[in-house]
């Protein structure tokens, strides 16, 4: 009796624990499910490899002149036409002399499309002192000029002023009580939409931002810190960093909306991940006011996750959030510009970059990322391949996207194969018994869009602010008026650059 006792008492205790235990055996076999599938529908992005031959690219000898000539065209419509408050805009021409502006149009990103061709004029800037051309040195400065004011005007109306003594709301747009037809919108009422502090209490600036803006706000503020020394630029970026990092450091790191509640904005490290934006903001910081600054940024790299959790970016946004690929570049190219990949701190979080974004997107045929990956990584001749497929891509700008205005997509040619791989995923997954549960898992995931087997070049994408921020796997959408001009900087930025860091030369053809 005692026997059957201890046995049965035996397989009561089996079954407890295996009762215990089972829901964390389904979940952990649930959890490697999703990790294999993740791994299966993603490889096409690593499977596609890189352009290998001259017969990759459409323009395999790149006309350096004509691309110079391009150059100075975008440059030319963005600073006449996309500056009418000193921050970008798309706009509608009256008629097709392109000279006179219908309308102007602001994105709900004005600190993100401002800082990204910020960041191309700075380089404009570097790229004529480098080549000794003291007069188009002056036409960049003079265009950098009016966008750091118009950076100075998205902190100064939700703030009532300039400088650490501020409270430090970046704000997503703004306009003044005079310029109601250039941006009626923003008079609108609209739950984003928030009357000016102090002075500039008739202003009204746009709120809700979000990280996006602050990656391009940063990115533009890093680049001339790093490379401009004229007395207004340095004073201007010099007071909205301190504002931004005295009032980051006062709400911990934790974006605040017009109301005075938490946007939704968190530039603290997470787990593996984000610990690029504080670490990023205390060194633009450190560097106008070392002796307020300097500790803190240490003591972010080494005590608060800045050097653990620096991985930027997910392999996932390429079926999810592409954009966000785009503002992760920004913030990692504004750091390493600053810190550099020479120290232990810089060649710390560089390889990191090489791990995890860059792994990400190499082969993504993106002129931005890899102009980006160069300037970082190597000197001229280092990387040829990808030297030419920049400049490939900005070549092509010209079938039908200069300027840079909504001209008719050509037609996508049967070359390019839909991703048959990702459709058999898809079906598996929802015939499955745990649909409901993979749902959960796969909720970013954008099933409804049809994915190529490589990256579409740049004739069959629609124009937009920045077609580098859009997923090439996939087809996307376009409309044709041709009196509708984008800014441009899908172009001026990359190549700029490209031209300052030596990649592509001001006049001439590339030698096969």
């Amino acid at each position: 009796m005692r026997v059957r006792n201890k046995q049965t008492i035996k397989v009561k205790t089996i079954f407890m624990v295996v009762l215990i235990f089972s829901p964390f055996a389904f979940f952990t076999a649930f959890g490697m499910k999703v990790s294999r599938t993740y791994e299966d529908i993603l490889s096409f992005q690593y499977d596609v490899g890189p352009p290998v031959a001259a017969e990759d690219f459409l323009y395999p000898a790149a006309n350096y002149t004509r691309l110079d000539e391009m150059a100075r065209v975008y440059d030319y419509y963005f600073e006449e036409n996309h500056l009418p408050l000193n921050y970008t805009a798309t706009v509608t021409y009256v008629d097709e002399n392109y000279t006179d502006v219908a309308a102007y149009h602001f994105s709900d990103n004005g600190a993100l499309w401002t800082g990204i061709p910020m960041a191309g004029w700075v380089f404009h800037y570097v790229a004529a002192i480098n080549e000794g051309n003291a007069t188009d040195a002056a036409y960049a400065l003079e265009v950098i000029t009016r966008m750091v004011n118009g950076f100075s005007m998205l902190m100064i109306v939700p703030n009532g002023g300039l400088g650490p003594d501020y409270p430090g709301i970046l704000a997503r747009g703004w306009a003044g009580p005079q310029h109601k037809e250039i941006h009626p919108y923003i008079f609108q009422d609209h739950i984003r939409h928030y009357n000016g502090t102090g002075d500039y209490s008739d202003y009204r600036w746009r709120g809700h931002t979000s990280n996006d803006e602050y990656g391009g706000f940063y990115l533009g503020l890093a680049a001339c810190l790093k490379y401009i020394d004229d007395p207004y630029v340095v004073y201007t970026v010099g007071m909205i960093v301190e504002q931004l990092a005295n009032y980051m450091k006062e709400t911990n790191f934790l974006g605040i909306n017009g109301p005075g509640g938490p946007s939704g904005v968190e530039q603290k490290a997470r787990i593996y991940a984000g610990g690029v934006w504080v670490t990023l903001l205390l060194k633009m910081a450190a560097m106008v006011n070392s002796a307020e600054y300097e500790q803190d940024y240490y003591h972010y790299v080494a005590a608060e996750m800045g050097s653990l959790a620096i991985a930027e970016g997910g392999e996932a946004e390429t079926m999810a959030n592409y954009y966000a690929l785009n503002f992760a570049h920004c913030v990692v190219f504004g750091f390493l510009l600053l810190e550099g990949t020479e120290s232990d701190i810089g060649r710390h979080y560089y390889t990191h970059y090489i791990d995890t974004l860059r792994h990400y997107t190499e082969y993504h045929r993106n002129a931005w990322f890899n102009v980006i990956f160069l300037a970082l990584s190597a000197d001229p001749g280092d990387f040829p391949l990808i030297e030419r497929d920049i400049e490939d891509q900005l070549m092509r700008m010209q079938i039908n996207h200069f300027p840079d205005r909504h001209y008719p997509l050509i037609e996508i040619p049967d070359s390019y194969e839909r991703n048959q791989e990702i459709l058999d995923i898809e079906a598996e997954l929802k015939n499955h018994k745990w649909w409901t549960l993979y749902k959960l898992a796969f909720i970013e995931t954008d099933w409804d869009e049809i994915y190529y087997t490589k990256p579409l070049t740049v004739e069959y994408m629609r124009s937009a602010h920045y077609m580098w921020e859009k997923n090439p796997w996939e087809s996307g959408y376009g409309y044709n008026n041709t009196l509708d001009e984008e800014p441009g900087a899908t172009f001026f930025t990359p190549y700029w650059i490209g031209r300052a860091f030596g990649f592509i030369q001001p006049l001439g053809v590339r030698e096969i």
